[in-house]
């Protein structure tokens, strides 16, 4: 078969696949008709891009990937049996509003967790001087993400973007029925900065004195 490819046998449950399943549970979507695996991207999301490509090939072996860009979107795609079973594996719903992660990613070791973080920010997340964000329109998705973000010791809030019912036209006259739009915020300083050592950001901030966090860690737990 000579578009057969030699995957790796053992792969390891490192940073380097949290990166590739958070940038799927952001960005991807796995064919119902076929292996393929596409990754839909801003045209000028290029060193993203860049940094699937290399996780798969390192991760995959595989080295066939496309780009088909249209107006502003630029989707990446790779035909794979075995990438598309792993990312079904960690991720359920063929749908954005339906993910949810697999159980084996909320008890997964902390350096895959920060792999995912930094994949699910990149796509589907934004950074101010105030507060990180995170969206999603799936409900359940955003809780598990808050359930492993207090793994870490950071605390979020939820807030909900109404706009279940509208319709958005993009660009080729294609028409998409809109879900309502989840935003999950890291906003105290101590949580902030927490994030942004994950990250390896250089972005601190400083806890207001009129605006202190209502909460505090007793044993691993938070009240």
């Amino acid at each position: 078969n000579g578009n057969a490819a030699w995957h790796t046998r053992w792969i390891k449950h490192d940073e380097e696949l949290g990166f590739l399943v958070g940038a799927f549970t952001a960005e991807g979507s796995a064919s119902q008709n076929n292996h393929t695996v596409g990754f839909g991207t801003h045209k000028k999301e290029k060193q993203f891009r860049k940094g699937i490509v290399s996780r798969i090939r390192k991760i995959f072996g595989l080295s066939n990937f496309f780009e088909n860009t249209v107006d502003n979107s630029c989707i990446l795609s790779v035909n794979s049996k075995i990438l598309q079973r792993t990312f079904r594996h960690y991720i359920r719903g063929n749908k954005a509003h339906l993910k949810e992660f697999n159980i084996d990613i909320l008890h997964a070791n902390k350096e895959f967790q920060v792999g995912l973080l930094k994949g699910i920010f990149l796509g589907d997340g934004s950074m101010s001087s105030k507060y990180y964000t995170f969206t999603s329109t799936s409900q359940k998705l955003m809780h598990q993400l808050q359930y492993i973000l207090l793994r870490f010791g950071i605390v979020t809030c939820i807030s909900i973007s109404k706009r279940k019912g509208k319709t958005a036209v993009f660009p080729g006259g294609r028409v998409c029925k809109m879900q309502d739009l989840y935003n999950l915020r890291i906003i105290d300083a101590d949580s902030f900065n927490k994030l942004s050592e994950l990250f390896g950001y250089a972005d601190r901030k400083k806890q207001s004195i009129w605006h202190k966090p209502k909460y505090k860690w007793i044993s691993d737990s938070l009240i």
